[in-house]
C-alpha cells in the first residue's frame, strides 16, 4: 500500500490520502464513478433503487475531499432516476469544516436542524 506520506513529486498523477488511511489515492480516478450501479453483478439493486419514488434529500460538504458534491451526483442521480433528489452542497464557510465525518461533530447540530426541517416540509399526514 502506498504511504500517504509520499511525495506528489514521486507519482506520474496527483495523489491523496483517503480519509482515516494511509493509503493514497488518485486525484484523477474513480474506479466505480457510480457506485454499485459500475458494478455488473448488482442488477437486482440497480432495480430497487429505480422503484424509489419518494423525495430524498442528498447533502454533501464541499470540502470533503473524499466523497465531493459530484460523486454524489453521479450516483444518486443515475440510481434513484425516478425520484426526485434535492442535492444540497454545504458550504463550509457557512458552518466551519466539514470534511467527510464533520456531520458528527458538536459543532454540526445546524445541520441536523435543517435535515430535519428538509423532512418536516414533506410531512403528509394520512
Amino acid at each position: 500500500m502506498p504511504d500517504a506520506t509520499a511525495r506528489e513529486t514521486e507519482s506520474p498523477r496527483p495523489v491523496r490520502p483517503a480519509p482515516g488511511t494511509r493509503q493514497e489515492l488518485p486525484d484523477d480516478e474513480c474506479t466505480a464513478p457510480h457506485y454499485f450501479l459500475d458494478d455488473p453483478t448488482a442488477t437486482e439493486l440497480r432495480e430497487l433503487c429505480t422503484r424509489v419514488r419518494a423525495p430524498l434529500a442528498a447533502a454533501n460538504a464541499l470540502d470533503d475531499a473524499w466523497a465531493p458534491p459530484r460523486s454524489r451526483d453521479a450516483f444518486l442521480l443515475n440510481a434513484y432516476r425516478n425520484a426526485q433528489v434535492d442535492l444540497i452542497d454545504i458550504d463550509p464557510h457557512d458552518f466551519g469544516p466539514i470534511g467527510h465525518m464533520g456531520y458528527f461533530r458538536r459543532t454540526a447540530s445546524p445541520l441536523w436542524e435543517r435535515a430535519l426541517d428538509w423532512f418536516a416540509e414533506r410531512h403528509i399526514e394520512g
